[in-house]
């Protein structure tokens, strides 16, 4: 027996990387998180899984579109087609609606559907194998917080949850496998980074290490990063579906449970790559040589990664005397028709001022009208941006 297991589906996510898709409406980076999701769930049906468990977080937001219900709700009918005979959705904390203590999932719930169960609470099932014997206890632990549980500390909420697993636990009347998969962060993750501050605050729950050894597999959602965080008992980390933006380099992946041997496999995502390509070119104007050196360093960096159906975003910096000579569709043209992308996000180049020399003629002996007038004839070239900020200047120095 199989049990395959999907991690942070995240529907709606990074749709700011994405475009308006001519033939069907949505934007390209839903369509990219629906094609891998409905890959993934053929890809595990394909390798022997009729078990699927999600990890959590179906969604980016609490309030999802009718169209990203639409498609997760069709990814289902086609796993359930497929031959799935078991599907379980673990909510996480993307999933919760704390006002009215529902989920994004609730729709599902309290639908008559004997093959998909939406998991809110902690719960536990066995799986036969086709004798009909015990073949895993599959044990679920949704997202809680401490503002959930109601407690103040980290300690009471670990003394709680560990009370339901251990009556999870000790209800198990069998020797087969237990399984866990839930949407939590344990100790040693990623929950430290600066890049996950905004996932992880002082409401997360950190839950120990050996809370878990009495599971002789655990595997859990909310951290975006694949990880191995024990190897006896094996806990691990699935990560999330699809790459949010470039800073996320590493292979996304999905994982099999098999059964017999208590071991976990891994397998790589189908995912659309996501470049960044810092171009900075503000040391000095460069004129009628900028659009040459942009493309120069767009081929520096594509010798090195291959932009062939990725999503480029370009972080363009020049000098503001050089605005005129900057062309961003033909970059954009460039990206598609030469490097194949997919989508080059809209380019907005960063204009820096280059640092004029001290006017002597402005110090503390001369008008503060006139002064301003001349700092601003110093620091900004003709525009309508420069008349707009020597207009609102002198609305300050006048008390206005």
């Amino acid at each position: 027996m199989k049990i395959g297991i999907i991690g942070d589906v995240h529907l709606g996510a990074s749709l700011a990387m994405g475009k308006k898709d001519a033939e069907s409406g949505i934007n390209t980076r839903l369509a990219d998180y629906d094609s891998t999701l409905n890959s993934t769930i053929y890809d595990l049906y394909d390798k022997g899984c009729e078990t699927l468990v999600f990890t959590g977080d179906i969604f980016e937001h609490r309030t999802p579109t009718m169209k990203q219900q639409e498609l997760f709700s069709a990814a289902l009918r086609r796993a359930i087609e497929k031959g799935f005979k078991a599907i379980y959705i673990v909510v996480g904390n993307h999933d919760q609606q704390r006002n009215v203590q529902a989920t994004t999932l609730s729709y599902i719930k309290e639908l008559p559907l004997p093959n998909i169960h939406v998991i809110d609470e902690m719960d536990m099932v066995v799986l036969d194998d086709e004798l009909g014997n015990p073949a895993a206890n599959l044990i679920f632990m949704p997202y809680r917080d401490k503002r959930w549980l109601d407690v103040d500390t980290n300690q009471e909420a670990i003394g709680y949850l560990d009370q339901q697993l251990a009556m999870h636990v000790s209800s198990i009347e069998n020797d087969a496998p237990k399984i866990l998969v839930g949407h939590m962060t344990i100790e040693g993750t990623m929950w430290m980074l600066d890049s996950y501050a905004d996932l992880y605050n002082g409401n997360d729950i950190i839950l120990p290490v050996d809370l878990f050894n009495s599971i002789d597999i655990t595997v859990m959602g909310h951290v975006h990063t694949p990880a191995i965080v024990s190897k006896k008992p094996l806990i691990a980390y699935v990560g999330s579906m699809e790459k949010r933006s470039s800073s996320e380099d590493h292979d996304k992946k999905y994982v099999i449970i098999d059964i017999d041997s208590k071991s976990m496999l891994e397998f790589s995502e189908p995912c659309r790559e996501i470049y960044d390509i810092p171009l900075a070119l503000n040391n000095d104007p460069h004129g009628e040589l900028l659009m040459d050196l942009i493309f120069h360093e767009v081929d520096k960096f594509a010798s090195s990664h291959n932009l062939k159906d990725s999503i480029v975003r370009i972080n363009l910096y020049i000098d503001a005397n050089d605005d005129k000579f900057c062309h961003v569709n033909k970059i954009e043209e460039y990206i598609l028709n030469i490097h194949e992308a997919f989508h080059c996000v809209e380019i907005k180049p960063s204009l820096l001022f280059s640092r004029q020399s001290r006017d002597e003629d402005i110090n503390e002996h001369s008008p503060d009208v006139e002064s301003f007038h001349r700092y601003i004839d110093n620091e900004f070239m003709a525009n309508a941006m420069k008349d707009q900020i020597l207009e609102n200047g002198l609305r300050i120095i006048n008390g206005e």
